[in-house]
């Protein structure tokens, strides 16, 4: 997908704006993970849904479209895959952020493939993580090095 086409098709004033807030829904069935992630981002631009998403199967009718979507769930690959379209299928113009342990390479194209905007490891600084959303949200796709390694790893092996 060339997503330089999309984003300059559905320019928002989201993205270029420093200042303006970013409605973020965020899919977590974790309380705990959902009280740190809401702890990371108050203070930034990134303003929570009150809208809970447990499942991106079972979206919650928004009040406000979301802008961004942050995944945080460990899910089988092609389940990131299908969430991903599925989400973009539904709101064209947000973002789609997965939060990860680890992924496996087969895994990291199969997500790239269905549209995601940005992959994320749960070890980055959280100065680093909003750094990150800022440049998903300015259109760039954006790979953490802890996650996009080992498929570089496995494209110089030749494997």
């Amino acid at each position: 997908m060339d997503h330089n086409i999309v984003y300059k098709e559905q320019a928002s004033p989201v993205a270029h704006d420093l200042f303006h807030p970013v409605t973020t829904a965020l899919i977590c069935q974790n309380t705990l993970l959902r009280k740190g992630i809401g702890h990371i981002l108050s203070g930034t631009r990134f303003v929570l849904s009150e809208d809970v998403c447990e499942d991106a199967n079972s979206l919650p009718a928004f009040s406000t479209a979301p802008d961004l979507f942050l995944i945080c769930e460990n899910c089988r690959s092609d389940e990131y895959a299908e969430a991903v379209r599925r989400l973009k299928a539904r709101y064209p113009s947000a973002r789609v952020v997965i939060f990860a342990d680890q992924m496996e390479p087969r895994a990291i194209i199969q997500v790239c493939q269905a549209g995601v905007d940005g992959l994320c490891s749960t070890t980055m600084n959280h100065d680093a993580l909003i750094k990150a959303l800022g440049l998903v949200m300015l259109g760039e796709t954006f790979l953490s090095a802890g996650l996009s390694l080992p498929l570089l790893d496995q494209m110089a092996s030749g494997s």
